[in-house]
């Protein structure tokens, strides 16, 4: 066998925030922004009787599926995906 050879250019970077989730696509070799995205969380969630708000993880899932919408990643070659955010805590996953 030949040796692999990845000819993929691009990272996909996805921040998950407590309001919104924001994206960036970059070109690895130049560092140059192909496109960027962002959606703030449309369901807040109710306040718990200790202050917390919680959000719905699935609504967190589908605002980060809205905001790489306008990034096109079906035409380009993403190399590698770094996620970061500000979630002070765990999401916590119900039977329902």
């Amino acid at each position: 066998m030949g040796e692999v050879v990845i000819s993929e250019r691009y990272v996909l970077g996805l921040d998950v925030g407590t309001s919104s989730t924001k994206s960036v696509v970059v070109e690895r070799s130049s560092l140059q922004i192909r496109g960027t995205g962002q959606t703030s969380y449309s369901k807040r969630g109710e306040c718990s009787d200790d202050g917390y708000a919680e959000l719905d993880a699935r609504s967190i899932i589908f605002e980060c599926l809205t905001s790489l919408q306008d990034l096109k990643l079906e035409e380009l070659p993403i190399y590698s995906v770094a996620v970061c955010g500000q979630m002070h805590g765990v999401v916590l996953w119900s039977k329902g």
